[in-house]
């Protein structure tokens, strides 16, 4: 059984007050994420890098609540399917907390997610791929720019194999903070639910629990994700 947090609080707030509660997870706004998600069908495969340089802001929390949340945010969005498993493992470099993180997610739909995130990188990145059966979406979110591969079935090779294409779209003079603050205010202004709402950051911080639970315990086993959250919730 799911114990109430903080962030249940908050929720719970905002709908008796009849308040707008957005979560700043800013990436949701990156325009060459918004557009992977127009061309979404269904994921089967989808992943993601997120990389920075050290510095100490942060160091409070591990990189999961630090880096990786973004991510799992994005794919516990596109991916219409409740998580089934989670596997994490990590390690401390320069903290005494988790630096470097990989958590393998699989949904009850069969979709598999894999997650990489380090704040101890020697250079910065930050992509996101989705492998489905129509398309290859690669997305940099750094650099605000979305490239779609897919089958031309009208160009062959000399054997016959259907040939790739690539179509790549840039984003160079987008905001995405001023596109979240914006959207903030006109559900404030219209009522309306927010872009990324409570029980969004709810359900995302949920699996970040679970896997830092699992790093932490050192497990490298394959868990039931309401298992490892009931145990992280009842520790808490």
């Amino acid at each position: 059984m799911r114990l109430p947090g903080p962030a249940d609080t908050l929720i719970q707030l905002a709908l008796k007050g009849n308040l707008v509660l957005q979560v700043g997870l800013v990436e949701r706004f990156n325009p060459a994420v918004v557009r992977m998600e127009s061309l979404l069908t269904e994921p089967i495969f989808v992943e993601s890098h997120r990389m920075n340089q050290f510095t100490p802001r942060g160091t409070d929390v591990d990189v999961v609540l630090d880096l990786m949340i973004h991510d799992l945010d994005i794919f516990l969005h596109i991916v219409q399917s409740e998580v089934k498993e989670v596997h994490a493992t990590g390690m401390s470099v320069v903290t005494d907390k988790t630096d470097i993180a990989n958590a393998r997610i699989i949904f009850q739909n069969g979709t598999v997610a894999n997650l990489t995130a380090s704040r101890v990188s020697n250079k910065t990145l930050r992509k996101i791929r989705v492998f489905q059966r129509d398309a290859y979406l690669s997305v940099n979110c750094f650099k605000r720019e979305i490239s779609v591969i897919r089958l031309d079935t009208q160009m062959k090779d000399p054997e016959g194999f259907p040939q790739l294409t690539t179509q790549k779209t840039g984003f160079p003079n987008s905001d995405p903070l001023a596109d979240q603050i914006s959207a903030f205010v006109t559900s404030v202004i219209n009522g309306t639910d927010p872009v990324v709402t409570g029980r969004d950051g709810r359900r995302a911080l949920d699996v970040a629990l679970g896997i830092i639970h699992q790093i932490e315990t050192g497990s490298r086993k394959f868990q039931d994700f309401d298992s490892v959250r009931e145990l992280e919730q009842r520790r808490s």
